[in-house]
């Protein structure tokens, strides 16, 4: 490795290591690897399209920084969330206890993130407010 490399992955290392408001990015594993950002994904998402030295190399700089990939970030790139939306008029309602539980082992056990909407309609009329 040429030493701007080697200065480079330290600085990387040291940033990575101090700033603990937000984790690791597909970029910060790119420059402490040294490759482009798209040779990073392309190497996570399908590792056969990736010589295999690089592939070692970013998996190691993945490591080093604990990089976790951001689901949301998938979600934007592919159009899909992999999270499914339980509305219910009113989640203080024991009614809808089972069915939230219910709802949220199933999913999870799919890999599915379960939102949990409560929609405040009261079952109760509102006075003023003709059947």
């Amino acid at each position: 490795m040429a030493d701007s490399t080697v200065k480079a992955s330290a600085q990387v290392r040291r940033d990575a290591g101090t700033q603990r408001d937000r984790p690791p990015t597909i970029r910060d594993v790119a420059e402490l690897a040294g490759v482009a950002t798209s040779t990073v994904s392309r190497a996570l998402a399908r590792p056969d399209r990736v010589n295999p030295r690089t592939r070692v190399r970013i998996e190691e700089a993945a490591a080093e920084l604990n990089y976790v990939p951001s689901s949301q970030a998938r979600g934007l790139s592919s159009g899909r969330t992999n999270a499914v939306a339980v509305l219910v008029p009113d989640i203080t309602n024991p009614f809808y206890f089972d069915i939230i539980r219910g709802t949220q082992h199933q999913l999870k056990a799919a890999g599915v993130t379960q939102l949990l909407v409560d929609t405040e309609e009261s079952s109760e009329m509102e006075p003023g407010r003709a059947a």
